[in-house]
């Protein structure tokens, strides 16, 4: 039940995590951080129970044989799955992302609380290489939430977009030119220009003809000025000419169009804040999406191929196997869909 309830919370996270950008909906904000905090509260607490060795109430520990019962080492892996999280959200508010270091800690023990309940319930040879590749899956998808939490963080942002300073003209070397150049008999004069401010505003004052834009060219417009404007999260100031630029094409767009500008950008925001953007987006994090689809592709073939030829097919419970392929089923859909 607790991995089946896993599973369900993940499907459900997967599904209604997205919606959270265009409805504000308070039952629907009250299920998603129920969700996103039972998710991992019953994952880490299914990890501890898989570890631990029961007995049936009234049988003997000495002659009692967790055979029929093996195939649960398979399931440890899968909680380390779990707690990677979807895509759609790995942080329910900005400051979950000032976390991540906790979540890197976690990320060390339950890795480690998983490896130990493997090895002590004695798996079987017919699931050893399933459980393998299974373990790859999870740590690297619960390495990506954490990467990602890290790559959200308010410090992580400030520090990647502070620039280096601009210094400014150097007046005294400025002067000192000009000097020389009066000395030595040459025309030299200072022409102080206005500053391009003072064209934006002159522009508004004229009226700019209001233009419609290919959908193309708007969604350009708003990727560029997110990159621009994302500074305004962490408290960073803008140059005027970045002003000037963001107002001289805000000018020229209809208001739908300046609207749906905004709109992407906020979208962009939510994304870089609260999901996996900023690390599915790269060259690494196609590759992590990449080897965790193939293995847990593997996992399963295997899983059903050595199950059915080995000689413990009999031995191990029906009801087991049937949870080990839905959980195998319910992660590789998750896998394909987020794809």
């Amino acid at each position: 039940m607790l991995m089946l309830t896993s599973l369900a919370l993940q499907v459900f996270l997967l599904f209604f995590a997205g919606i959270r950008k265009r409805n504000v909906s308070a039952v629907l904000s009250l299920l998603l951080w129920l969700a996103y905090l039972l998710a991992d509260s019953i994952s880490i607490y299914a990890l501890g129970y898989l570890s631990q060795t029961r007995v049936p109430k009234g049988v003997d520990p000495r002659s009692f044989k967790r055979s029929t019962h093996r195939i649960q080492a398979l399931w440890a892996p899968f909680l380390l799955l779990h707690l990677g999280g979807q895509d759609t959200i790995t942080a329910f508010s900005i400051e979950d992302n000032e976390l991540w270091k906790r979540h890197l800690l976690s990320l060390l023990t339950q890795v480690g609380l998983a490896v130990y309940g493997f090895t002590k319930s004695h798996p079987g040879a017919d699931i050893l290489a399933p459980v393998v590749f299974m373990f790859v899956s999870g740590i690297v998808k619960y390495g990506e939430r954490t990467w990602a939490l890290k790559c959200a963080s308010m410090d992580n942002l400030r520090s990647g977009m502070v620039t280096t300073p601009d210094p400014g003209p150097n007046y005294a070397k400025f002067m000192e030119e000009y000097r020389f150049t009066r000395e030595a008999g040459l025309q030299a004069e200072i022409v102080i220009e206005q500053e391009r401010r003072a064209e934006a505003a002159a522009a508004v004052a004229v009226g700019v003809a209001e233009e419609g834009v290919p959908y193309t060219e708007v969604i350009a417009d708003a990727s560029r000025f997110f990159v621009i404007f994302k500074r305004l999260f962490v408290n960073l100031i803008l140059s005027f000419q970045e002003r000037t630029r963001s107002q001289a094409t805000f000018l020229r767009l209809t208001p739908e169009q300046a609207y749906k500008v905004i709109e992407i950008e906020l979208s962009l925001m939510y994304d870089t804040l609260h999901s996996k953007a900023a690390v599915i987006h790269t060259w690494y994090g196609c590759l992590f999406r990449c080897l965790t689809l193939l293995s847990t592709s593997t996992a399963c073939l295997l899983f059903n191929v050595l199950h059915h030829k080995g000689k413990h097919h009999s031995s191990y419970n029906h009801v087991d196997v049937c949870i080990t392929n839905i959980l195998f089923g319910g992660a590789l859909c998750l896998e394909v869909y987020e794809e």
